[in-house]
């Protein structure tokens, strides 16, 4: 579903994203607390509303074991740690259909 919603979008910029993260978690406990999913699912589902996607991923890192689900903007995360492209690798992608440079 999440491939379909990027399908035609341009991409989110940093600004954007932030806001679309701000909101998410002002009017969600859960998005607000442990479950990245929603947060960043969410956070393309409102960037989306506005006829942008953002870099969409949810990875997973070894040793020990963890799932994650993240929001980029030209392959930088967005309000993650600094570590996260260390040790977490994407499983799944959904990106937009054009880089904000591209644009016209």
């Amino acid at each position: 579903m999440l491939s379909r919603m990027a399908h035609g979008s341009d991409a989110a910029d940093l600004t954007l994203v932030e806001r679309g993260l701000d909101a998410v978690v002002a009017v969600s406990r859960r998005c607000a607390g442990r479950y990245c999913l929603d947060r960043a699912t969410a956070t393309a589902v409102f960037c989306w509303t506005l006829g942008r996607w953002p870099e969409w991923h949810a990875g997973a890192a070894i040793d020990p074991f963890r799932a994650h689900a993240w929001v980029c903007v030209d392959g930088e995360p967005v309000r993650e740690p600094a570590s996260l492209n260390k040790y977490f690798v994407p499983m799944v992608s959904v990106m937009p259909r054009t880089a904000p440079d591209d644009r016209m």
